[in-house]
């Protein structure tokens, strides 16, 4: 009896050992798969920002206080009388104007109304202290898409906020994926097995360049491509193992049962994957348990806010109600 209940567990160690084996191997080709020229390129881009206020000593030093580079590079001062021939120079603009006069209004018309690419353009009409700095880089950071990462890369201010929109942004799409990807799963026993294992990598797709895309904001050396994936690879790699288990514990639910946990999975996930990966690599250190905990914990609250929750449940409700 003994020797019996010695090899069973000798079996499931084995199992164990070669389902994490494979899961390693999986996860290795799809980063392997992934290019990651583009967005390398991008980050190594420098950012353009063009600062107009009252006067150009005071455009200075709200771009200092702005970006916390105190060189400037990749700054343009002027004052709010600086005739601005093409907006299109710059990735963003920002206008500080206390006395809100007719200057800064031509900007607000712009950032609304214009037919063509605009730059993202804040306009502030605060005393421009800390606090307002930091209003004004979130609003930047909504707005520049792509660009976000270059300017957390050479502006260090920009630096967590920017992680935040990185995060947010990847968390949010991968619940959107999630919950469109459980569609095929209405198909008896074939949906099922069509929708058991696509999603799961294109999920990861998308968190191994959320992790890039952090470690490019961090301002991390971009030229060794391997030695980056080297680190990606362990701190995605937890998130690729739970995920997996979360997510073959839901596959064969009917959709009304299986849409949501795969949804929060796939939000939730991503947002402690991003979070954990931000601590890496802005601090040097990986997350604890207790704050690996924390961000799962957010990132619940997080995804009960999310816009298209509400269509979403009342989807799952009316198929359910067929």
């Amino acid at each position: 009896m003994k020797l019996l209940k010695r090899n069973k567990s000798e079996v499931k160690t084995s199992i164990g050992v070669l389902g994490a084996i494979a899961t390693t191997k999986r996860m290795v080709d799809v980063v392997r798969e992934i290019s990651f020229d583009d967005v390398r390129d991008e980050a190594m881009r420098p950012p353009s920002l063009l600062v107009l206020a009252e006067t150009t000593e005071e455009a200075e030093r709200i771009a200092r206080l702005l970006t916390g580079n105190p060189d400037l590079n990749g700054v343009t001062v002027g004052t709010l009388e600086t005739e601005v021939w093409n907006r299109a120079n710059y990735d963003a603009i920002v206008v500080n104007d206390p006395a809100m006069s007719a200057k800064s209004q031509q900007y607000v018309q712009a950032s609304t109304s214009s037919d063509t690419w605009e730059p993202a353009i804040a306009i502030s009409h605060l005393p421009f202290d800390r606090g307002e700095a930091e209003v004004v880089r979130q609003r930047l950071a909504g707005e520049l898409d792509d660009r976000v990462v270059s300017f957390a890369r050479f502006f260090p201010a920009f630096r967590g906020i920017a992680m935040t929109a990185i995060v947010n942004s990847t968390s949010t799409a991968n619940a959107q994926f999630a919950f469109v990807a459980n569609i095929p799963s209405l198909l008896p026993v074939v949906g099922g097995l069509l929708s058991a294992g696509a999603d799961t990598i294109v999920l990861t797709k998308n968190q191994l360049m959320m992790v890039y895309k952090i470690a490019a904001a961090s301002g991390r050396a971009l030229d060794d491509q391997h030695a980056i994936l080297r680190e990606m690879i362990p701190v995605v790699g937890q998130g690729f193992l739970w995920r997996t288990v979360a997510r073959e514990a839901t596959t064969l639910l009917p959709l009304a049962a299986g849409t949501v946990p795969k949804v929060a999975i796939a939000f939730t996930g991503t947002y402690a994957l991003g979070r954990a990966a931000e601590v890496y690599y802005r601090f040097g250190k990986k997350p604890t348990k207790a704050q690996r905990e924390e961000f799962i914990a957010q990132g619940r609250k997080l995804l009960a806010k999310l816009p298209f929750g509400s269509r979403e449940k009342e989807l799952i409700e009316s198929s359910a109600a067929d």
